[in-house]
């Protein structure tokens, strides 16, 4: 199975009746102890999480966490072509992404990236 097809469907499986996936990316999650490897995707009403277990093509933990943001802050990284992306929810933990513009493996990243921000930032 290629990362992308992995990424499609580790978030596929996380959708309910009637959603669509939108924007999958890969990323790091950027956590207190240690970052952790992942698939993001968005639908109209969540984020949707799968982590990755180490540098495997395993998935250890998924989840949804409903986009009531309070706000979001994108600021480009020093390293050429990443982003980080700190999501601030109305209840819950924040969420703070290090994502990439280009990922081997999957093609889509760049475009779905662009995406990704525009959707969230909109909300």
């Amino acid at each position: 199975m290629t990362y992308n097809e992995l990424m499609i469907e580790s978030l596929s499986s996380l959708l309910e009746d009637g959603e669509k996936l939108l924007y999958p990316i890969y990323g790091t999650l950027k956590a207190k102890k240690n970052n952790c490897f992942g698939y993001f995707g968005l639908t109209e009403n969540y984020l949707l999480i799968a982590l990755l277990q180490g540098s495997s093509k395993m998935i250890d933990w998924t989840t949804r966490v409903p986009l009531d943001l309070r706000k979001v802050i994108v600021k480009k990284c020093l390293f050429p072509q990443q982003y980080n992306i700190c999501i601030e929810f109305n209840e819950g933990e924040n969420a703070c992404l290090r994502v990439s513009k280009k990922v081997y493996g999957i093609e889509s990243q760049e475009d779905n990236l662009k995406g990704f921000i525009e959707y969230i930032q909109t909300r």
